[in-house]
């Protein structure tokens, strides 16, 4: 391949993983600032699956949750997680270990998934897994017995990647926040409930019974739209709550549950090629595989997917490259 950057995405997933926790209060050390808004459980789950290969950031992210778990929302990180098996286990697994190893979070010690029954536990990472954390191994995952550092330390509120985090502060770790955040962030568009709902990490229901209390509060503006009505969020009366100047100084918006999702599997797929011995044509078709799997996912993030005759064969690979490049960029792209 003309470069190592595809074969290296768990690196920069990593690195990435490090800068977004170390903003948000985790024991780690960072020069960005960036002026996004981070999705706390779009976080945690890109953690859970790629974070095993750093088992400091690993260990040192459940530390950050016993701190600040009051501000996750277990359901919502669920239904992030939901419809596959293994993300599914992944977050039972860090959810029940948080529970144990921190007395206010008792609710979130006990999974709704049964434990899982293995003959053989699946290793998270490759390491030597002596005695495996009862947590994880309950789901059927081998990951060394974690002990807290207690290093983490409470994020600071008003920095733009903790937005999410402030809104919970203000509204609660439900619905509500994150159907604000949802609206907010992209004002002053509107959006469908479905939209909204998918945006927000939780049920049609939920979401439109938040969007009819905030309509009875005059705090959106709603829109019919055929059998339907779309919503947009008077923003400007939240800024002042946020600590907000002007419009231009709101966070980003980025869509991170697919963004991630993408660098996951990007990180996976990098983890499982760089040292085999596949031809250029066998990489490329591998390459074209999950981009094909990923296809809805880079819809959403806005970024083309190749096609065309130009991209037939061996000639993939330059196409993936520049593919994986934009990635890696936008994971970059907010740095003030």
């Amino acid at each position: 391949m003309s470069s190592d950057l595809v074969l290296h995405m768990d690196e920069i997933a990593i690195t990435f993983l490090w800068d977004q926790w170390s903003q948000l209060g985790l024991s780690g050390s960072t020069t960005r600032d960036d002026h996004w808004a981070m999705d706390p459980e779009a976080l945690v789950l890109l953690t859970l699956r790629a974070g095993p290969r750093d088992a400091r950031l690993f260990d040192e992210v459940l530390d950050w949750l016993c701190v600040n778990g009051r501000w996750i929302s277990a359901k919502r990180l669920r239904n992030l997680a939901k419809g596959n098996e293994r993300d599914e286990r992944l977050v039972d697994a860090a959810i029940s270990w948080v529970g144990s190893h921190e007395t206010s979070l008792q609710l979130w010690k006990s999974p709704t998934r049964s434990e899982v029954v293995a003959a053989e536990l699946e290793p998270l990472a490759d390491l030597y897994v002596g005695a495996p954390d009862p947590s994880f191994a309950a789901q059927g995952l081998a990951w060394p017995r974690a002990k807290r550092s207690k290093k983490s330390q409470s994020p600071d509120l008003a920095r733009p990647v903790a937005l999410a985090l402030q809104l919970r502060a203000l509204l609660g770790t439900g619905a509500r926040a994150e159907v604000v955040r949802y609206l907010y962030l992209i004002a002053p568009r509107e959006a469908s409930v479905a939209e909204i709902a998918s945006a927000a990490g939780f049920g049609k229901r939920n979401a439109s019974n938040t969007l009819h209390d905030l309509d009875a509060a005059a705090a959106v503006r709603r829109t019919n739209a055929g059998n339907g009505h779309r919503y947009a969020l008077f923003a400007n009366r939240w800024d002042p709550v946020l600590g907000v100047g002007i419009a231009e100084d709101r966070p980003l918006f980025v869509p991170w549950t697919a963004m991630l999702d993408i660098v996951a599997r990007l990180a996976d797929w990098s983890v499982e090629h760089r040292n085999n011995q596949k031809s250029d044509y066998m990489l490329a078709s591998d390459a074209r595989q999950v981009v094909d799997e990923l296809r809805s996912e880079l819809d959403a993030v806005g970024i083309r997917i190749p096609v065309g005759t130009s991209v037939l064969g061996e000639e993939y690979l330059p196409a993936f490259e520049a593919l994986t490049q934009e990635i890696a960029a936008a994971l970059d792209a907010s740095v003030s």
